[in-house]
């Protein structure tokens, strides 16, 4: 996890004359690397009696792999979001158009690496974190941010075969939805088209609502 570090740090770059193209290579080649390294498992914290006991070399090896994949794997969305928030930012300031222009180029990087994040990983860490940061952006004015996140969600209903990672992106969509008062794009309604829904259980609501004689 060391290189990784190394190269997240690079995510700091601040030479002008080279950060936006640096950041973007940095964001691409890290989504790479964890697509590629992350197991096909959820990392569980090790509890305290599991932390005191004694293990085998190659367990105590996994484990610090794992605790630093972990930690490596959260602060590289972080800075996602950050980088997201920062766009967010400029675009209410509209200040300096050649550097907003710039920084947007950036944040549709970033919005894509995360998008195949959302895509590759569905059952690995801070899976829901990725939701929370992508729906919004769904309804996000920028059409080209927009339809990425809203192909990823379209895409992710159609491959959720649990349907976990389905009911957590509807429940932050819903939540958008009523936060802006029904006026959200309609794009962002119409990925629930894609949810896996072959049954719908209305037995209850149907028996709620029947008048009583």
């Amino acid at each position: 996890m060391k290189r990784v570090k190394e190269l997240r740090g690079m995510l700091m770059e601040s030479d002008p004359s080279v950060a936006v193209t640096v950041r973007k290579l940095v964001m691409v080649s890290l989504m790479e690397i964890f697509k590629d390294i992350a197991p096909t498992y959820r990392i569980r914290p090790l509890t305290a009696a599991e932390k005191a006991a004694k293990v085998k070399k190659e367990t105590q090896r996994l484990r610090e792999f794992e605790e630093g994949l972990v930690s490596q794997y959260k602060f590289y969305l972080e800075d996602l979001e950050q980088t997201i928030k920062d766009w967010k930012q400029k675009k209410r300031k509209r200040s300096q158009a050649e550097g907003f222009q710039s920084y947007r180029s950036l944040a549709e990087v970033d919005v894509r690496c995360l998008c195949e994040l959302l895509l590759a990983l569905p059952h690995f860490n801070f899976h829901n974190n990725i939701i929370v940061i992508l729906v919004p952006l769904m309804n996000d004015p920028a059409r080209k941010v927009s339809v990425m996140c809203c192909d990823a969600s379209r895409q992710l209903f159609q491959q959720d075969k649990l349907g976990g990672a389905s009911i957590a992106a509807v429940r932050v969509v819903s939540g958008l939805v009523k936060s802006l008062n029904y006026n959200v794009r309609p794009e962002v309604l119409r990925t629930l088209l894609s949810l896996r829904i072959k049954e719908v259980e209305v037995k209850k609501d149907v028996e709620a609502t029947a008048p009583t004689k």
